[in-house]
């Protein structure tokens, strides 16, 4: 007797091709631009194929995949930042997939566009190319490591078609289909400003008209940018909810309430975090009794305070949030490496890797679908 499959519907599709934009990262390949997109167009053809049934129909990739390497990172052929988009069988919809940090790029992913917070841009200058103007009444300011990791996409140019996002874009215009802008993490915080970017109604270079729908959809992103910058957002993008799972929303960062990772950059968040996961209460090492948090912990958090604090000093005013939709996270304990209750630093690092990554394959119900991430369970090693 064949077995059933259940199709996913619109947003469990747009998060497993969102997933795939990591493959390059999560699998630690090395090699040169050309050969990175050509082996992670081959990859997405595979996926395509293989989960046809759960992807409601066959994909396509129609521009991309893009591969950007700055070279920060000595010779050792990074992929700093990578972008496809992928049409589905009957081209009614799109989706912009942007892939989150590659922890290879240590110089450039994690400490320019993770960690670049503690300086901002102002909305009107982030993007030369763009004709963006200050919408009236606000100022927005992103913070320097998303403008720069936004630059990168704009930059793109697909080997295929000759074309960059914005030129293919507005040569695939339709009126009956709907367009997505996703990512994961980094990707979280860079899809929805590149959304912004290019369909602001302030100098925006694309218009929402010629699409019947143009919505962001990322998840465990961090936060990009300031107060004047959600309220941006929330006006040009208004949040839509529809349906009766907790995903079921556009317009919003979805994230895991026990991911650390989308708590970033609100400092009343960070300073929160020590307390995320149950822990024990005291740790006894070499006869001496540690009280929790860890010393190693805590001056981690401090730092990122730090950060936000210093990009909030800049004028721009503190992060705040874009609107989003948290699914309620579930600790993991497999007795092992994952453990609750978390002890050190060592094990709280672990639970937060299962939390931003494998996490949200049980809170989408998507864990027939896992080739991006080492099965089974976590990898320990979060893609950002």
């Amino acid at each position: 007797m064949a077995t059933s499959v259940t199709t996913f519907d619109p947003w469990q599709q747009v998060y497993c091709l969102s997933r795939q934009s990591n493959l390059i990262g999560n699998q630690d390949r090395k090699d040169t631009t050309d050969n990175l997109a050509k082996w992670l167009g081959e990859q997405l053809t595979n996926f395509y194929t293989a989960y046809k049934e759960q992807m409601g129909g066959t994909w396509s990739t129609v521009w991309g995949p893009v591969v950007f390497d700055t070279g920060l990172d000595a010779t050792a052929q990074i992929a700093d930042n990578v972008m496809y988009v992928a049409a589905n069988h009957d081209r009614s919809m799109f989706v912009v997939a942007i892939a989150g940090t590659n922890f290879n790029s240590l110089l450039y992913d994690v400490a320019q566009e993770d960690d670049a917070v503690d300086k901002t841009v102002e909305w009107a200058a982030a993007f030369p190319s763009l004709s963006n103007s200050t919408p009236p009444g606000l100022t927005p300011f992103l913070s320097a490591g998303t403008a720069l990791g936004v630059n990168n996409l704009l930059g793109m140019t697909d080997g295929k078609t000759g074309k960059t996002l914005q030129e293919y874009l507005a040569s695939a215009t339709s009126k009956s289909a709907t367009l997505v802008f996703s990512g994961h993490s980094l990707g979280g915080a860079l899809a929805p400003t590149l959304a912004l970017a290019l369909f602001n109604s302030h100098g925006g270079q694309l218009s929402k008209s010629d699409w019947a729908n143009v919505y962001f959809y990322p998840t465990a992103g961090p936060t990009p940018g300031n107060g004047e910058l959600f309220k941006f957002v929330a006006q040009e993008f208004k949040p839509v909810d529809l349906r009766d799972q907790p995903w079921q929303c556009w317009n919003r960062v979805v994230w895991n309430n026990l991911d650390a990772v989308p708590q970033g950059w609100v400092v009343e968040l960070l300073q929160k975090l020590p307390e995320l996961y149950p822990h024990t209460a005291t740790t006894v090492e070499w006869g001496v009794t540690h009280p929790w948090p860890p010393k190693d912990l805590q001056s981690e958090v401090d730092g990122k305070v730090k950060k936000s604090k210093a990009g909030a000093d800049t004028g721009a005013g503190p992060y705040t949030q874009l609107a989003n939709r948290s699914l309620p996270g579930t600790p993991y304990d497999d007795g092992k490496k994952f453990i609750i209750p978390v002890k050190d630093k060592d094990s709280y690092t672990a639970q937060m890797g299962y939390q931003h990554t494998a996490a949200y394959d049980v809170l989408f119900k998507v864990e027939s679908v896992s080739p991006s991430e080492s099965a089974p369970g976590p990898t320990g090693r979060p893609t950002r």
